[in-house]
């Protein structure tokens, strides 16, 4: 009998996610977790020594996570039992997660979408045999159009979307050539936009599932998956509730970018825009000058300094945020991600909560 697949997805910010999870999680046999494990982000190789404290401990921050992020209660006592049947490593732990999670949402097949996490698709394919991998991307432009207008760091911080865009296709390219077709599929975000009746054949022909019609019909989408366990996607430039496909949202950038961003993010993706098929549209009697402006910008800025050192001396981008996201005071709240959790009073609640029970775990094994 053949193994259900274990689906992971990954890409830059705002290179159509939501959209992808919406879709899959229509499907009567699938559900696609968005931000919830967080495995490879919250607890791959972070509680070392794998002792029945750090577990306690992984389990707890995990519960506290959802509970005040997503309004989701999980029962920590559950996940461990299935743990503790297994040798204790990270693998087993990522798997008892997923079927924990499978059992909780009553589907057949699970996976889970996660931002910046490229660099960690080998491990997961080391992890499953039955891993199916979604590597998404999208024209750096519309990409930084989007993230600029949601993005509320200070500083032009925004711009290292750029370095996250570059590395994301460099691991793209890279993993293109490694693995079979049948286990890593690239998915170009302007494809489905375009033609998403062929391309969504070609992504369940990939799971190795029915095509089922619901799938091109977005508006049937939202009445099959609990919102506490699926985002409803977010348009940057079209507000909430954006469902569907759209040819407009591949442009938006245009009307979006100034000039010296658009020529900022094709000077320093020239390479891989040309080999991905996304055509530059600068004048090349204003490029210098534009591209003078963007790196002045980014001279202002010792993060993006330092990622831009690092592509001028290695060609890589980076994988990384301006601030951690495993730490909660780089969260957003929940009903309006531009402003801090630590300053909701859900947040206050989190961090009194979190050291109770973190120092009656320590204390439970001394």
């Amino acid at each position: 009998m053949n193994k259900k697949p274990k689906i992971f997805i990954t890409g830059t910010m705002r290179t159509g996610g939501s959209l992808l999870i919406n879709l899959l999680s229509a499907h009567s046999k699938i559900l696609i977790l968005n931000e919830r494990i967080g495995y490879f982000r919250f607890m791959n190789k972070r509680y070392s020594p794998l002792n029945n404290q750090n577990i306690d401990l992984l389990l707890n921050d995990l519960k506290l996570r959802l509970k005040y992020r997503k309004n989701i209660q999980i029962d920590p006592n559950i996940i461990k039992e299935d743990i503790l049947k297994y040798q204790i490593n990270y693998k087993n732990i990522y798997s008892s997660l997923l079927n924990y999670f499978l059992k909780f949402s009553k589907t057949e097949i699970l996976g889970e979408y996660s931002a910046l996490q490229w660099r960690d698709i080998p491990e997961y394919i080391n992890f499953f045999d039955e891993a199916k991998v979604i590597h998404m991307y999208r024209d750096p432009r519309a990409v930084l159009s989007s993230w600029k207008k949601l993005s509320s760091l200070p500083n032009n911080s925004y711009l290292n979307c750029i370095f996250n865009w570059i590395d994301s296709t460099n691991y793209l390219l890279k993993y293109t050539n490694i693995y079979l077709t049948n286990l890593y599929m690239p998915f170009k975000y302007e494809d489905i936009m375009k033609n998403p009746e062929k391309k969504i054949s070609s992504l369940t022909k990939f799971l190795g599932v029915k095509n089922e019609r619901i799938l091109q019909q977005p508006s049937f989408w939202y009445k099959k998956f609990d919102p506490k366990l699926v985002n409803i996607p977010r348009s940057a430039h079209e507000g909430s509730n954006i469902v569907g496909f759209s040819t407009k949202r591949i442009n938006n950038w245009k009307n979006n970018l100034e000039e010296w961003e658009i020529a900022l993010v094709e000077y320093l993706c020239s390479d891989n825009m040309k080999i991905l098929g996304y055509k530059k549209i600068i004048n090349t009697n204003k490029l210098s000058k534009n591209i003078e402006l963007g790196l002045k910008k980014i001279s202002k800025n010792n993060f993006l300094k330092n990622s831009y050192q690092t592509f001028l001396t290695t060609k890589k981008g980076s994988n990384q945020y301006p601030m951690d996201p495993t730490d909660p005071r780089s969260w957003g709240q929940k009903k309006d991600p531009s402003k801090w959790f630590v300053d909701s009073e859900e947040g206050k609640e989190y961090f009194i909560e979190k050291a109770k029970t973190s120092k009656k775990i320590i204390e439970k094994y001394l």
